[in-house]
């Protein structure tokens, strides 16, 4: 898979669709169920898919499925740049397309779908050896059906990244904070973000931000999805996290035995994540 890193793993309609770092191409496509012979086009396995202005340096972060059926992927630019992307995958064809600058100089780090919109999220940092310009993380609404941007807002004061984005109901819950460390595998370190994080509520229908709630971790880059119970779970550093989705009331329920450094998986009964070399597991109960 070369010597680069799969940032975003999304499994859709029987494939696993990978987004890396650095790898044999910015995308891919893998049936599992079908011999493993990486290849350029549709008689690879995994597939790899090129694009118009790809760089293998950008660091994809975040990738969900849209509404229209397409696969949304955002990113870290690449070493030296500023201005990470939005990029649309169609699937189907093995087509993509890449939307710069949606907000100016700042990378796309986290998505969320609801109705015929993605909700996305910004940090302000760029690839390596670039400088921010920007000094707050931006919060931006982007119509699938018109391939716009339509609407762009800083939903808590003075924080320079966004992370978690996720849509329950009609609202989308998020958390802003610091701007992330990249991901030191020399170190076992997974990406994370520092404490003085805030909880946050987006309603994209009125465009208000409420339920500003700060917390005392720090959480694991996107790393949230929404349990059997209805509420949302996500990874801290520290444990397992949760979001009554109701009251808006965020709690740490589980203390991890050993850091966690990244995830994240989960099924109906429990979560998966990782610890440096180690995989746990956490069940619900």
């Amino acid at each position: 898979m070369a010597g680069g890193e799969l940032y975003a793993l999304l499994p859709l309609n029987g494939r696993l669709l990978m987004a890396g770092y650095s790898s044999l191409a910015p995308l891919m496509s893998y049936d599992p169920s079908q011999p493993f012979h990486p290849g350029d086009g549709a008689g690879g396995n995994p597939a790899s898919i090129h694009f118009a202005g790809e760089n293998d340096g950008w660091r994809p972060q975040a990738e969900i499925e849209g509404p229209d059926g397409q696969v949304y992927i955002g990113a870290v630019a690449g070493y030296g740049g500023l201005g990470g992307p939005l990029a649309i995958w169609n699937v189907a064809n093995g087509a993509a397309e890449t939307h710069w600058q949606l907000v100016h100089d700042q990378s796309v780090v986290t998505l969320a779908a609801t109705g015929y919109l993605i909700v996305g999220g910004t940090a302000v940092i760029g690839g390596g050896g670039s400088h921010p310009t920007e000094r707050e993380a931006r919060l931006f609404i982007w119509d699938t059906r018109t391939k716009q941007k339509i609407f762009e807002t800083v939903p808590v004061s003075g924080a320079n990244a966004l992370n978690d984005l996720i849509a329950v109901k009609g609202r989308v819950f998020g958390i802003a904070g610091g701007t992330p460390v990249v991901f030191d595998p020399a170190k076992d370190q997974g990406t994370r973000r520092a404490p003085g994080e805030t909880l946050f509520v987006f309603d994209p229908a009125t465009h208000a931000v409420s339920h500003l709630t700060p917390l005392d971790f720090g959480t694991i880059y996107n790393s949230v999805a929404v349990g059997p119970d209805g509420k949302i779970r996500g990874l801290s550093s520290s444990g397992i996290f949760q979001i009554d989705t109701e009251s808006c009331r965020v709690s740490l329920t589980a203390m991890a035995p050993e850091p966690i450094t990244g995830g994240f998986a989960m099924d109906s009964s429990g979560i998966y994540y990782a610890s440096g070399s180690s995989l746990y597991r956490y069940t619900f109960r």
